[in-house]
């Protein structure tokens, strides 16, 4: 089972048999809807006129928390930075933000439950994923009309333009 087209592809040319690969794409339905914006932001604890990136997911490597911050770091604008997940990784997160000079312009908000209602807290939500499937997280930001910036892996090509 391939939750893309382009993963049934790369399991293809890996050696799956095509007669034994299926391609089911992730859905999705709504729960809560999202919150407002400025509710959002009250509750993630950030100022209302911040510029503010936001990454939801597991902080490991697959899914490249490290590329964000590295693009931040070369990045001049008054940037903040919200991470919103956990992880093995997240200490040496920590310790590489500060080592890069973005550790200040960095919120690590850890588990937050019903992530998906604060997607509006956001100006852009970034998917830097090294290798992904479809992620739900994907569509909680449609609904929440936050716009999106991800990397081209697994499914996402197929969602995004």
């Amino acid at each position: 089972m391939a939750v893309s087209r382009l993963l049934a592809q790369l399991l293809e040319r890996r050696g799956v048999p095509s007669d034994r690969l299926h391609t089911i794409v992730n859905a999705w339905h709504s729960g809560e809807p999202p919150l407002p914006r400025a509710e959002a932001r009250r509750v993630l604890g950030v100022a209302a006129d911040d510029l503010r990136v936001g990454f939801v997911g597991r902080l490991s490597p697959e899914k490249g928390p490290d590329v964000l911050l590295s693009a931040a770091a070369r990045i001049d604008a008054a940037i903040q930075l919200s991470f919103v997940g956990e992880g093995r990784e997240r200490p040496a997160l920590e310790t590489r933000a500060q080592e890069m000079g973005v550790g200040s312009r960095v919120t690590w908000h850890g588990a937050v439950p019903d992530a998906a209602r604060l997607l509006a807290a956001f100006d852009v939500l970034v998917l830097s994923s090294r290798t992904d499937g479809t992620p739900i997280v994907l569509f909680e930001a449609m609904a929440a009309g936050v716009p999106i910036v991800a990397s081209a892996v697994g499914g996402m090509p197929e969602l995004l333009t």
